[in-house]
C-alpha cells in the first residue's frame, strides 16, 4: 500500500493525518481528525501530487492519484482478506416491502396438502425404482396369468441384484366395496401413548387400542448394568412385633361410643412408637372416622379383629390347571430356547430374569425417561423402538411400510425438552414414519370427553398430573405433577393386609406374579365411599412358575378404603425411594436453540409449597420504620417465590400489656415482641420436589386457583375430569369433590358449590380416554398444519416442532 495514496484518500474524505513521516514506510498514523478548525501539517509531496480543483462550470474531471491496488482487478475490496464483512447497499424496494419478513412466508409454511404431497412422493419413488412402462408391463403379466402377489421390478433396469418389491393394488369388485378416503386416512394413522406401565398403540380407525406392558427383557452382557432392585415402601414388622393398636378401627378395645369422643387425628395413647408405619395408619384411620361421623355413619368396632381371626385360619387350596381360566403361559428361556429379547407380557412372564441371564427394564417412569439401567442413548432408544415395533407387528404393520403411515404421539402435560426432541427423532428418523403430530395428554382427554374447558386429573400408575384446559389450550401455570399414583396404592394395600393376617405369607412385590395378585385384589376391593366399609370376603389366585395354582380366601374390613386414602394422605409414601439418578445420556446440542418446553416449575407448585417457608417476623407497634426486611425466598433456579398471603388479623394480633403492670415483678401483662435484630437467612427449597408430595385435594385446589380470573376458575372447576387407571376406583369423583369444594369456596367465596365432576363418556374406559380423543384429530381438515414431516425435521429440527405445536404449553 502506498503512503501517498492513502493520504490522498483521507484528505479527500475531509480528514487529516498528523505525525506522518515521509521516511516511514509503514505509514504510521498517530491521529485522524477533521480538517476544519485545525492547523494541519502533512507531507508536501502529497500536497504537490494532489490535483488542483477545476474552475467552476468546467467539465474537466478530477483524477485522484489512487493506486491501482485499490481499483484494479480482484483487489477492489481492501477488506477482502479480513474477517470483516462489508455491508452492501440496501435496495429501497425491499425495504419498503414485506417480503420474507414474517414466519408465515417461509417455505415451511407454504406447504402442499397431503394429496399433492403424496403424489410428489410417489413420483419420486417410482423414478427411483423403475419406469412407468416397467411397472405397467409387470402388472399386465400378472393380470394375464390371473395371479395375485407382488410386482417385482428392477431398480436400474440392467442390474440383476437391484430388485424392489411393490405390493400389488387390489381393485375393488364393485362400487360398494370401494374404501372411503376418510377411512383410508384413519387406517394410515398410528396413535402412540406411552406410559409408565403400559403403552397403548393402534390405528385411529380402531375402536380400542392395543395395550402392551411397557417392559423389555434383553440378554445381559458383562458390560450391562445391574438392574435396580425394587424395595417395598414399608417393611412389615415380624409377627411377634405386629402392633395391635391399629388392628381395630377405633383402637384396641375401643367401641363405637369411645370413637365418637375421640379426636380425629389423635394417635392412640398405647400406640407403638417404635412402629412409624402404624402411627401413620392410625392417623389415616382418624381421618376416616371424622368423615364417617360427618356422613352420620357408624363403623364396626372390632371389624379388623374379626378379619384377622378369619385370615389366620385360611389355608391354600390347590387348583388344577384345567380349571384355571387365567393360567399364565410362562416364557421358557432354558435349553437354548431363549431369544435375544422379549417384549411386553413375554418379558414379564420370565420366571426369574436375573437367573435366566436377562435384564428387565422399563424405559418410562413418571412421564420421563428412566435411564437407570442404560449406558448409552442408542441402547435406550433401541429398546423403545423394539417395544413399539412389536406392537405394530401385532397390528399387522411391517417396518418397511411405516413410510406410508402418520404417527400421533401423546406426550405428558409437563414434559422435558430432551424428551420431545428424542421421541420426535425416533419416530421420524429411525422408525421412518411419514409425519408426526405431538399433543399433550390433557388436551387429548378433553377431546375424548367432548369438553372445551376442564380441569383434568390424570391418576396413572406412577404419577398423578393435574392440568387446567381452557378452550382447547393448556394453562401452563396450572400444571401440577405428583409422584404417587396407583402403584403406591398397591404397595400400601399390601402393608395393610399384612397387618390383618394376609394368608399369602410369601408375597413379594419384586416378583411380577405376586404384583399381579395385589393388582387383581386392588381392582376387586378398593373403594372411596365410606358407606361401603364392612366385613367382606374375597378370593384370589396365586400363579407361580413351576407350581400348582393356589386359591386363597381373604376377609377385610376398612383396608378397602384406607388403601386409596394414600392419594389424600401421601405421608405413607416413601418418596426417598422414588428419586432416580440422572445419567446424562444426552447433552444439549449447540444448534438446538428452539426450546419447546416451558418452565418446569409453575405458579401452582409455588403456591402449594408456601407453607414450607418460614413465617414472616411479627413487628411490634413500637417498631421503627427502618426495620430489617427479611431476605427474599428463592428456589434453586433463582426464581423468586410469590409473596405469602396476609394472615388473618386474629393471628397477627398481639395483646397489649396491662396498663401499670410490672412485667418483671410478676405482672399478668403480656410482653410485646421485640424487633428482629439479625437479618433473616435466605431459604432455598426445591419447589418441584416438594410440590410432588402434596395431597391430591391440595394439588387440585392450587391448580384451579392458578387459572387466573374468577371466570376462568369457574369455567374449569365446573368440568373436573378424572382419567387414568385409578379413575376406575369406585366413588373417586365424590371423594375429590367433597374435599376440594369446601376449600375452594373458602378461598373464593363466589365459587362455593360450583365444583362438579364430569364422568367419562359411557362405554369408554378412562384409561384410554386420551387415546380415543386424539383419534378424531386426523379426521379434521385443519390438522394439516399440525403435522411435522420428515423433510421438515431433517431441515429444521426442533424449529419445525415449535412452528407446528400450536397447542403446546
Amino acid at each position: 500500500m502506498e503512503r501517498v495514496g492513502m493520504q490522498s484518500i483521507l484528505i479527500r474524505e475531509g480528514l487529516a493525518v498528523e505525525g506522518c513521516s515521509e521516511h516511514n514506510q509503514n505509514f504510521k498514523v498517530w491521529s485522524v481528525g477533521p480538517l476544519e478548525g485545525r492547523n494541519q501539517t502533512f507531507d508536501a509531496r502529497a500536497r504537490s501530487r494532489s490535483p488542483a480543483m477545476p474552475p467552476k462550470g468546467s467539465k474537466k474531471e478530477v483524477k485522484d492519484p489512487v493506486p491501482s491496488s485499490f481499483t484494479g482487478g480482484d483487489q477492489q475490496n481492501p477488506l477482502k482478506f479480513t474477517s470483516f464483512q462489508v455491508i452492501g447497499f440496501l435496495n429501497g424496494k425491499n425495504v419498503a416491502s414485506n417480503f420474507v419478513k414474517s414466519d408465515n412466508q417461509a417455505w415451511t409454511s407454504r406447504r402442499s396438502n397431503d394429496v399433492e404431497w403424496d403424489k410428489e412422493r410417489e413420483g419420486k419413488r417410482r423414478r427411483l425404482m423403475a419406469s412407468e412402462e416397467q411397472l405397467e408391463a409387470a402388472q399386465a403379466v400378472l393380470d394375464g396369468k390371473g395371479e395375485t402377489g407382488e410386482v417385482v421390478v428392477n431398480v436400474l433396469g440392467e442390474e440383476s441384484t437391484g430388485k424392489v418389491k411393490q405390493k400389488r393394488k387390489v381393485e375393488p369388485v364393485n362400487e360398494d366395496d370401494e374404501e372411503d378416503p376418510q377411512d383410508e386416512k384413519l387406517s394410515k394413522t398410528i396413535i402412540i401413548h406411552p406410559g409408565s406401565r403400559f403403552i397403548r398403540i393402534g390405528r385411529a380407525s380402531d375402536a380400542f387400542p392395543l395395550s402392551i406392558p411397557n417392559a423389555i427383557a434383553t440378554q445381559s452382557t458383562k458390560s450391562s448394568l445391574k438392574p435396580k432392585s425394587f424395595k417395598h415402601s414399608f417393611v412389615p414388622p415380624p409377627p411377634s412385633q405386629t402392633p395391635t393398636t391399629d388392628v381395630h378401627m377405633n383402637g384396641a378395645g375401643a367401641d363405637d361410643e369411645d370413637d365418637e369422643l375421640s379426636d380425629d387425628n389423635e394417635v392412640p395413647a398405647d400406640a407403638n412408637t417404635t412402629d412409624p408405619v402404624g402411627a401413620k395408619i392410625s392417623s389415616i384411620r382418624g381421618d376416616l372416622r371424622a368423615r364417617m361421623r360427618s356422613f352420620k355413619l357408624r363403623g364396626q368396632g372390632n371389624g379388623n379383629a374379626q378379619a384377622m381371626a378369619y385370615n389366620e385360619q385360611v389355608r391354600a387350596e390347590p387348583t388344577p390347571g384345567y380349571s384355571d381360566p387365567n393360567e399364565v403361559a410362562w416364557t421358557e428361556t432354558e435349553g437354548g430356547k431363549g431369544k435375544e429379547f422379549y417384549v411386553g407380557d413375554e418379558a414379564l412372564a420370565i420366571p426369574d430374569p436375573e437367573k435366566a441371564g436377562y435384564i428387565l427394564r422399563h424405559p418410562f417412569d413418571r412421564g420421563a425417561f428412566d435411564t437407570t439401567d442404560y449406558q448409552s442413548s442408542q441402547e435406550f432408544l433401541g429398546d423403545i423402538e423394539r417395544i413399539w415395533l412389536s406392537g405394530l407387528n401385532e397390528l399387522g404393520i411391517e417396518r418397511e411400510d411405516l413410510k406410508d403411515y402418520s404417527a400421533i404421539l401423546i406426550i405428558p402435560d409437563l414434559y422435558d425438552h430432551v424428551y420431545v426432541r428424542e421421541m420426535t427423532d425416533l419416530v421420524l428418523k429411525w422408525m421412518g414414519f411419514k409425519q408426526v403430530c405431538l399433543q399433550q395428554e390433557s388436551i387429548c382427554a378433553t377431546f375424548g370427553a367432548g369438553l372445551s374447558s376442564a380441569c383434568v386429573i390424570d391418576i396413572g400408575a406412577k404419577k398423578t398430573s393435574i392440568t387446567c384446559v381452557e378452550e382447547g389450550l393448556v394453562l401452563p401455570e396450572t400444571r401440577m405433577l405428583l409422584d404417587f399414583a396407583g402403584d403406591d396404592i398397591t404397595e400400601f394395600l399390601l402393608t395393610l393386609l399384612v397387618r390383618t393376617g394376609f394368608p399369602y405369607k410369601e408375597a413379594d412385590l419384586t416378583r411380577w406374579y405376586d404384583w399381579t395378585v395385589l393388582e387383581d385384589l386392588k381392582e376387586k376391593m378398593i373403594v372411596l365411599s365410606e358407606g361401603d366399609v364392612g366385613l367382606n370376603i374375597y378370593d384370589f389366585y396365586v400363579r407361580a412358575p413351576n407350581a400348582v395354582t393356589k386359591k386363597y380366601m381373604l376377609r377385610v374390613y376398612d383396608d378397602v378404603i384406607l388403601a386409596p386414602y394414600a392419594l389424600f394422605a401421601p405421608r405413607v409414601v416413601d418418596f426417598e425411594r422414588k428419586s432416580l439418578p440422572d445419567m446424562h445420556l444426552w447433552s444439549r446440542d449447540v444448534d438446538d436453540i428452539f426450546e419447546v418446553a416451558g418452565d418446569l416449575v409453575t405458579n401452582a407448585m409455588r403456591s402449594s409449597t408456601r407453607h414450607l417457608l418460614p413465617p414472616a417476623p411479627i413487628a411490634s407497634a413500637s417498631a421503627e420504620p427502618d426495620g430489617i426486611t427479611p431476605a427474599p425466598i428463592t428456589t434453586e433456579d433463582g426464581a423468586a417465590l410469590p409473596p405469602l398471603p396476609p394472615l388473618p388479623a386474629t393471628t397477627l394480633a398481639v395483646p397489649s400489656p396491662t396498663p401499670g403492670a410490672d412485667l418483671e415483678a410478676g405482672g399478668t401483662g403480656t410482653k410485646a415482641p421485640t424487633r428482629q435484630t439479625t437479618p433473616a437467612k435466605e431459604v432455598s427449597i426445591d419447589v418441584r420436589v416438594e410440590a410432588s408430595k402434596m395431597p391430591l385435594d391440595v394439588a387440585v385446589l392450587e391448580s384451579i386457583l392458578a387459572a387466573g380470573t374468577e371466570d376462568r376458575m369457574k369455567k374449569v372447576c365446573q368440568n373436573v375430569l378424572i382419567v387414568g387407571g385409578s379413575g376406575l376406583i369406585h366413588n373417586v369423583g365424590f371423594a375429590v369433590e367433597s374435599r376440594v369444594s369446601p376449600q375452594l369456596g373458602y378461598r373464593v367465596p363466589s365459587l362455593a358449590g360450583q365444583m362438579a365432576i364430569v364422568p367419562p363418556p359411557r362405554e369408554i374406559d378412562p384409561r384410554i380416554l386420551a387415546w380415543k380423543g386424539i383419534s378424531v384429530l386426523s379426521k379434521l381438515d385443519s390438522s394439516i398444519d399440525l403435522w411435522v414431516r420428515r423433510e421438515d425435521w431433517e431441515a429444521l429440527g426442533m424449529r419445525a416442532v415449535k412452528e407446528r405445536a400450536f397447542f403446546f404449553a
